[in-house]
């Protein structure tokens, strides 16, 4: 299957309906020849109701992955949720209810999926759906050698989420040049959507860090070329900050994930998504994003004295997600079996009545 941006204006409820239609028929054109056992939708509201339309044409099951629940909060939304909000969780809300199966990327976003759903139904564990490695390129993007030679020498740290909260992201900034100042053996990966990217660079020559300091690659999506710029990086960061908000954001874990897959040391902030996912001082570093740059520097300039300890904390981290996360492949089908089975009574090729699976981590 091809992976398809589809824009939508913000700010539109329109917007989301025309997006969602303009989806549903590019999947309902896709399965001309082969009817999906399936439609699932990843961590996207668009997606939901795209996947929900065209499933019931083609009479198949829809299934909702719920990775997070950060994508209608705004970043200085810290008390009342705005229109846009509440008319996006509401629409979160009945995609979970619509769905005949459902699936959560972390155990942390079980308790809020049951007050989404307003009921007891439980749901499973899935890991987030991987990079595409691009028909065409087996081998790594050509651009990203001039960043290797960059990042070669160095004690590397980085960002990976796609689209860190603006707050966060200068924050992260603010605390990467605290290190720099003690550590200029340092440098800061960022591999972050453009906006982000640009906030950023404008936030780091404002406070005065040189370009050899940052690595900035907004566009590399593919496999191959993220696993050898992750294979430089020593520490991930994974900042948090929380907020009075009328519903506590929480953040989607497939960037935490991939740095856990390649043995990377996290440094979480303290979210229930992550703080979860790894054991403080031993799979990784829990940090109170919200202290003052220097003291979070401070916490993180300890634990890189010891390069020892943050490797064997990444190779932790990576053997914890090998037990407790099953490969992708082999969870979707469990998944997609709960759909296929018919009922006792049903005559067969009956598919079962929708229900969701148990949790798979304890």
């Amino acid at each position: 299957m091809d992976y398809k941006a589809v824009h939508a204006e913000p700010g539109r409820t329109q917007a989301i309906e025309d997006a969602a239609g303009a989806l549903s028929e590019a999947v309902l054109a896709a399965t001309v020849s082969e009817p999906p056992r399936a439609v699932l939708a990843w961590n996207s509201l668009r997606c939901a109701i795209a996947a929900s339309t065209a499933a019931q044409t083609l009479r198949v099951p829809y299934g909702l992955v719920l990775l997070g629940l950060n994508y209608f909060q705004k970043a200085n939304a810290n008390h009342k949720l705005s229109e846009r909000g509440r008319l996006e969780l509401k629409l979160v809300s009945e995609a979970l209810v619509d769905a005949d199966l459902v699936a959560l990327g972390s155990r942390a976003m079980h308790d809020a999926a049951q007050q989404l759903l307003g009921g007891t139904q439980e749901a499973t564990i899935l890991p987030p759906l991987p990079l595409p490695s691009g028909k065409a390129r087996k081998a790594a993007a050509p651009e990203i050698q001039g960043a290797l030679a960059a990042l070669e020498g160095k004690r590397v740290l980085a960002l990976t989420d796609d689209q860190p909260d603006p707050i966060m992201a200068r924050a992260v900034i603010d605390i990467f040049a605290e290190i720099a100042l003690r550590r200029p053996d340092t440098v800061l990966l960022v591999l972050s959507d453009p906006k982000s990217a640009a906030l950023m660079h404008r936030h780091a020559v404002s406070i005065g860090l040189h370009d050899e300091q940052l690595v900035f690659l907004p566009e590399i999506g593919d496999l191959p070329s993220r696993e050898q710029l992750l294979a430089r990086v020593e520490l991930a960061l994974f900042p948090y900050i929380p907020t009075r908000a009328e519903i506590a954001a929480l953040p989607p874990t497939a960037s935490l994930l991939e740095s856990m897959a390649h043995g990377i040391c996290p440094a979480v902030g303290l979210n229930p998504a992550y703080t979860d996912l790894v054991e403080s001082a031993r799979e990784g570093l829990h940090v109170d994003y919200s202290g003052s740059p220097a003291e979070i520097a401070h916490g993180l300039l300890d634990a890189l004295e010891d390069s020892e300890a943050v490797r064997a904390m990444g190779k932790r981290a990576r053997e914890r997600l090998g037990r407790e996360y099953p490969p992708l492949e082999q969870a979707l089908d469990d998944f997609l079996m709960q759909a296929a089975k018919p009922q006792p009574a049903a005559s067969s090729g009956v598919r079962a009545e929708p229900r969701l699976l148990h949790m798979k981590i304890s």
